[in-house]
């Protein structure tokens, strides 16, 4: 099993009393691993010096470590929980660019993380769990696609601003302008626009924007929920844990 199964807890305790380069062994020996070519790669992907002694590391050096020992045998299964923890922006990249590889190899990864930038990055499905129970699952483009549509309307400087009916619609909310006095309204919409449609058509304006809703608001959406009920967001087998990569 510690073959197959690569492993980095959230809070890492290393044996203070060996060297990196010996905790990699030890941790080599105890899942049976001959090959070292691919672990000395991501040494120095990471940019680990293996004299260095564990004692005094920082943080982030001892994720680092932990990182390569979770990937250097190259597992059927990675559990990874918060693992860009005290990386620096660099490193984070790398551990993405790792992950994906992984993931291209055939690898499962599960991946807990409150970066939600990465997990959107990586992650083919994703759980939100809330108050420890399941509070929507599914593909990482079908949770995007549920969470609230925003919409960026530009007005005509001669136009009036139809705040009062835009705020009247159904499926509006967050209707504000972006700035005192400015063209610009921007609102939170759900379900089908085409209400919102027919009221714009009625006013002139030059530029009408939707960015796709990205996941960390689709979070948002779902963790502000008042009851936090489990439900999915496929009809069958919900995943089970917070960032399933593949």
């Amino acid at each position: 099993m510690r073959g197959r199964i690569g492993y980095l807890p959230g809070e890492l305790r290393l044996d203070e009393r060996l060297t990196i380069g010996q905790t990699l062994a030890s941790w080599g020996r105890l899942r049976g691993m001959t090959d070292t070519a691919y672990r000395d790669e991501l040494v120095q992907r990471f940019g680990i010096d293996p004299s260095r002694k564990v004692r005094g590391l920082s943080t982030g050096n001892r994720r680092k470590v932990g990182l390569v020992g979770a990937f250097m045998a190259k597992p059927e299964l990675l559990v990874l929980d918060e693992p860009t923890n005290g990386l620096d922006p660099l490193m984070q990249q790398v551990f993405l660019g790792t992950v994906e590889e992984a993931r291209d190899n055939g690898q499962s990864v599960l991946l807990s993380s409150h970066i939600l930038s990465e997990v959107e990055r990586v992650a083919d499905q994703v759980a939100v769990l809330q108050g420890g129970k399941l509070a929507a699952s599914g593909p990482t483009h079908e949770l995007r696609r549920r969470a609230a549509q925003r919409f960026h309307i530009t007005f005509a400087d001669d136009e009036d601003i139809p705040l009062a009916a835009l705020t009247s619609l159904d499926g509006a909310s967050d209707v504000e302008r972006r700035r005192p006095g400015g063209r610009e309204v921007s609102l939170a919409w759900t379900g089908s626009p085409d209400p919102l449609l027919k009221l714009l058509s009625g006013h002139r304006i030059t530029t009408l924007t939707a960015p796709e809703p990205d996941l960390e608001e689709a979070f948002l959406e779902y963790y502000q929920s008042d009851v936090p009920g489990s439900r999915s967001t496929t009809a069958d087998e919900p995943s089970p844990g917070s960032a399933p990569v593949r």
